[in-house]
Order: structure tokens, then C-alpha cells, then sequence
């Protein structure tokens, strides 16, 4: 699959589809738009774990944002 098809698909289900910008909008709330770092006895593999549900929501959003440039390891 191609850059840019991933892109259109990413697009049709999470920006054209009422019901995919709701998840998206959810997805961001719960896992993007909060504090990833955790102090304490756990807080290195807590913070991890956050960040990296943050980082697949990103993932998600920067795919549905413009044209991104391809890179070799699509």
C-alpha cells in the first residue's frame, strides 16, 4: 500500500465518517491530549506505556493531516 492510499484510507475512516471523527476525538482525549510522565517505583515502565498510546493516536492524526513526505520504509 502506497503513502498516499494509506493517507486517503486513514482519512475516510477517521475525518469523512461522522462516526471515525468521534473515535478519533475520543482516542485523543483518553490517550493524546494528557500527561504521559508518571513519577515513582513504577514510573519508567507507566510512562512508557502512555507514551506509547499517545504515539499510535499521533500516528493516527498525523495521517489524516497533509500529505506527508514518504519515506524508504513504507
Amino acid at each position: 500500500m502506497t503513502l498516499e492510499h494509506r493517507q486517503e484510507l486513514y482519512r475516510r475512516v477517521f475525518l469523512h465518517n461522522p462516526d471515525g471523527a468521534k473515535v478519533l476525538e475520543d482516542l485523543a482525549s483518553l490517550f493524546y491530549d494528557v500527561d504521559v510522565f508518571v513519577k515513582g517505583q513504577d514510573g519508567v515502565t507507566e510512562t512508557a506505556y502512555k507514551a506509547g498510546r499517545r504515539s499510535a493516536v499521533g500516528f493516527i492524526m498525523a495521517m489524516t493531516s497533509q500529505p506527508m513526505e514518504q519515506h524508504d520504509d513504507n
